[in-house]
């Protein structure tokens, strides 16, 4: 074995166990990443050898390779190019939104396959003005109850929209919140502000991303949503007997390439928690699938609504949150919503 070799082996052995900072890495049981250059040429997988899935980025380069030993692979992610998203994967090269595969979902493997990054030009998302939303015609009051993502959702209303666009639109919401904030202090909040009046209400929880942070517990998506399930049927009988109509927005995608250092997210199990949650809450609620929209269209992640140029992949940008705001409002205006705007029973 001459000295090349021997530093090239080397110099692979440093870069598995370095990895690359931003990046999550996921393989399922004995699924490995190559070695991805020799002599600063890349390598291309031997015949007749396990299946080699490329993950490609949007341009065609290389980002990371797995050798895959029993058939499965678990997808990893991507931390975010400046003034791009992070979308997902597909087979297809230049994709800018609906990716083919998301993050976190196992795919089954039987041959060697290329996938490239899906990513979302931030510059080509619209910037709604107000005076295109409209207030539901059936409802006097729409109150948003929720977490950061929905405070600042709020927020943005207020500011970019003006303070008098939406007069009858109200927002109870905390930073970092979990359920257990909506059971101490939130759900007395929003009865508050249901006293007030007692016209015809729409009521949109959008609850649940903090509690699926493994960074402060472990999770057990199934008995969470059972949690969650039993607690909103509860809350959901006192809100009908106050003329509320309830609704559920979807917990809303992250990228855990970028979001990593505001706590471990696995995207599969907010898109398990969001399946569940539409099969346990009934007749009771109606679903507002703003997970599916951002998917479909693309979207921006922000660090926070002053730091729009810093990117966390957890919280949104001004237009995305314009966005997300406008989804809303057009699906509960509607008893029987097609086309893009998704509202649906659980």
């Amino acid at each position: 074995m001459n000295i090349k070799k021997i530093l090239c082996g080397v110099l692979a052995g440093l870069l598995l166990c370095m990895g690359t900072p931003g990046n999550v890495l996921e393989a399922q049981g004995k699924s490995t990443v190559s070695n991805l250059f020799s002599n600063g040429t890349e390598t291309k997988p031997e015949l007749n050898s396990q299946p080699v899935v490329t993950f490609r980025y949007s341009n065609g380069k290389i980002y990371k390779r797995y050798t895959v030993s029993n058939g499965k692979l678990k997808l990893p992610s991507m931390a975010n190019k400046k003034g791009c998203t992070f979308m997902g994967w597909s087979k297809v090269k230049g994709r800018t939104a609906n990716p083919a595969y998301e993050s976190g979902d196992t795919i089954t493997v039987k041959s060697n396959m290329n996938l490239y990054a899906v990513e979302f030009r931030r510059s080509a998302e619209p910037n709604l003005s107000g005076k295109n939303i409209q207030m539901p015609r059936k409802y006097s009051r729409v109150i948003f109850v929720g977490d950061s993502r929905t405070y600042a959702m709020g927020k943005v209303v207020s500011e970019k929209f003006g303070k008098n666009a939406f007069p009858d639109v109200y927002f109870v919401a905390k930073t970092g919140s979990t359920l257990d904030w909506l059971e101490s202090t939130g759900e007395s909040n929003l009865m508050n502000i249901l006293a007030s009046g007692n016209g015809k209400t729409a009521v949109i929880f959008n609850h649940g991303v903090n509690d699926l942070n493994h960074n402060w517990s472990n999770v057990n998506v199934k008995s969470l949503a059972n949690t969650y399930t039993s607690y909103m049927k509860k809350l959901g009988r006192t809100l009908q007997k106050k003329n509320c109509d309830l609704y559920y927005m979807s917990v809303n995608p992250l990228n855990s390439g970028t979001s990593a250092r505001l706590g471990r997210h696995d995207p599969q199990e907010i898109r398990q928690f969001n399946q569940r949650l539409c099969r346990q809450l009934g007749g009771m609620y109606q679903f507002i699938d703003t997970y599916f929209y951002l998917r479909k269209n693309g979207y921006g992640t922000a660090r926070w609504l002053d730091r729009q140029n810093e990117d966390d992949g957890l919280h949104y940008t001004y237009k995305t949150y314009k966005r997300i705001f406008s989804y809303c409002m057009k699906s509960i205006n509607s008893l029987n919503v097609s086309g893009d705007y998704v509202s649906k029973k659980f």
